[in-house]
């Protein structure tokens, strides 16, 4: 027999002849052979060492296993699951390194040599913590038989000399001294920048507050063909929208940026039209008012019914039933889930959007006009009694009453900061109170007919009245009146005591904008 001269890569290590013909008589002699039967037959080496390999793996693979150290199966897939994701959430800086464990060629490699798994310290405490406290005895089994973890030494990044940390900013430094910097190239303008400093400058004036001598811009709607039949409108919040109620118990709302309107719930586009009809009431609408956030719509009408309308589908969600007669006026609190009414029924009633029956009744006067007062804790109604008062939303008590006009109270408003009330009506006269003394500011006179709405702008320092005498006028709020009231620009604002009793003057100051040219129309008064 002959031995070959070259060995197979993946084959162990061949044996001495004598080893051979020892093994082969040994092989045989356990086979039940005789002496002399052996010499007879032949047996050729590739056939003998082929089953010298199975029989040395075989017995290797039997070593590797101990009989007492034997699982079910379930505890090492549990085991092997538990290790999996350990690893998995370690720390990514740590991960790739204990995933080294699960990186082995095949099964003969895990049972005939150990792998090296090279860790470093902290890796490898981490490790050794998680097999203590883990107490797996399989996954320790494997790591003593197969795993060969090698501990790296830290590495440090050595230190750099004084002479080489002198010549590298030395060189640094004098580079920086020598560069020398072009002026910048400006490019020219184009369209959108151009666009967005006329944006800019208009955010900027509107920052200063407005007076005597920042007077207010003024932009005209005009309603045509309304037949007389316009009783209200209402603006919304953003200047988006704008709502009209009419005589003919419709309500009717246009955009004014120019967007078609349409049921954001309708995916036909072609039905979006400039502006949509809100169909409900049975009478003449008298009253709207906007939501804070612009969602919803609330209306008042001589049916004596209060209608609260979605403003996404245009369509009625509610119906607030519980006055005896027609509802003159509604106006929505501050933060949008109340809102208030006034009615002919001689009473005010304060609503919730989630309740169809009001909340408190506040009786007294006849409330022709209602406002909620910024901190949505009062309410103030004016009525044709020639009052206004003051109502406290909490308890449903009348906490102030203010006297002095000649006629009728068709209009209240109340300044953003909360201090100042106006009223006007049939007198042509705008008073000015403190609603905290309850004292009258001044008078401001110079419309020639009833004046039906008021309002203050958002710095509290400008009112705005418009009257049927066909002009709207622009007032300032703080010239002529007591120092003690007088609105301060800074925010550290104190109040002084004035010296002496102040008097209540008539104020016959002229408004800051003429008379603007407009048809006269007067309001149809209705039979109340």
């Amino acid at each position: 027999m002959s031995v070959p001269s070259q060995t197979p890569l993946n084959s162990p290590t061949l044996p001495s002849q004598s080893d051979v013909e020892r093994i082969v008589s040994n092989y045989f002699i356990k086979r039940g052979y005789s002496a002399s039967t052996i010499q007879q037959e032949s047996i050729s080496l590739d056939h003998l060492l082929q089953q010298y390999k199975t029989t040395n793996d075989t017995c290797d693979l039997l070593k590797s296993i101990q009989e007492h150290d034997f699982e079910d199966i379930e505890t090492v897939q549990s085991s092997y699951e538990h290790l999996r994701e350990w690893i998995m959430n370690a720390l990514d800086i740590y991960k790739d390194e204990l995933n080294a464990v699960f990186n082995t060629t095949s099964i003969q490699d895990q049972l005939a040599h150990k792998y090296t798994v090279k860790l470093s310290p902290i890796p490898l405490e981490l490790f050794y913590r998680f097999l203590h406290e883990s107490q797996h005895k399989t996954l320790l089994r494997i790591v003593n038989q197969h795993l060969n973890i090698n501990k790296l030494p830290p590495v440090s990044a050595g230190e750099v000399s004084d002479q080489g940390k002198s010549m590298d900013e030395t060189r640094i430094k004098s580079e920086a001294e020598a560069m020398e910097l072009d002026e910048p190239f400006i490019l020219p303008y184009e369209n959108t920048d151009v666009q967005a400093e006329i944006e800019s400058l208009n955010e900027i004036r509107k920052l200063v507050s407005l007076g005597s001598l920042a007077q207010p811009n003024i932009c005209l709607y005009t309603f045509h063909h309304t037949q007389d039949q316009l009783n209200c409108i209402a603006i919304s919040e953003d200047a988006t929208l704008i709502a009209g109620g009419f005589s003919e118990s419709f309500i009717k709302v246009w955009n004014l940026k120019g967007e078609k309107l349409r049921d954001r719930n309708e995916m036909d586009k072609s039905k979006a039209n400039s502006s949509l009809s809100l169909v409900g009431h049975s009478g003449p609408i008298f009253g709207l008012s906007f939501s804070h956030d612009n969602q919803y719509l609330i209306s008042c009408s001589e049916d004596k019914t209060v209608r609260l309308w979605c403003l996404k589908t245009y369509k009625n969600l509610v119906c607030y039933k519980s006055h005896n007669y027609p509802v003159w006026d509604v106006d929505f609190g501050p933060y949008g889930f109340y809102f208030a009414t006034a009615s002919h029924d001689r009473t005010a009633r304060l609503w919730s959007c989630d309740h169809v029956h009001p909340l408190r009744i506040f009786a007294g006067h006849l409330s022709d006009t209602v406002k909620f007062h910024p901190n949505s804790k009062y309410l103030v109604t004016g009525s044709c009694d020639k009052t206004v008062r003051l109502w406290d939303v909490q308890r449903g008590t009348c906490v102030r009453v203010f006297t002095g006009h000649t006629g009728s109270v068709h209009a209240v408003a109340i300044s953003p900061n909360g201090r100042w009330m106006a009223s006007a009506g049939e007198d042509t006269n705008i008073i000015l109170w403190d609603l905290g003394s309850g004292r009258r500011l001044k008078t401001m006179t110079g419309h020639t007919g009833f004046i039906y709405s008021i309002t203050f702008n958002a710095d509290s320092t400008i009112l705005v009245s418009g009257s049927g005498d066909g002009t709207v006028r622009v007032w300032d709020v703080n010239k002529n009146t007591p120092n003690e009231f007088r609105e301060e620009q800074s925010s550290d604002f104190k109040r002084t005591k004035l010296n002496g009793k102040a008097k209540d003057k008539k104020d016959k100051m002229k408004p800051l904008l003429m008379d603007l040219n407009a048809k006269k129309s007067k309001r149809n008064m209705l039979e109340r």
